[in-house]
């Protein structure tokens, strides 16, 4: 991503065997550079995704770890389908 910061992610939201919903968002790969700016986008994902697996809490929390890789998508253009 960092060769070509062009990406596309995709996001399912499956309700039942028959009812889902699906959204592609496009957009520009950025990675977060400060250590501040890291921790905090760390501490946002641990107290939304409280079940992480203990890799990833460990390695938010232990200043001797090493730094993950923490990016950003700037999005450009959402489409997505579904039922309601």
């Amino acid at each position: 991503m960092r060769a070509n910061p062009r990406v596309c992610l995709q996001l399912d939201g499956p309700r039942d065997d028959f009812g889902w919903r699906s959204v592609l968002a496009f957009g520009r790969y950025e990675e977060v550079t400060s250590a501040d700016d890291r921790r905090r986008a760390l501490n946002l994902l641990l107290a939304a995704f409280p079940r992480l697996t203990p890799v990833e809490s460990l390695i938010a929390g232990d200043a001797s770890a090493p730094s993950p890789t923490v990016f950003r998508v700037r999005v450009e253009r959402l489409t997505g389908m579904g039922e309601d």
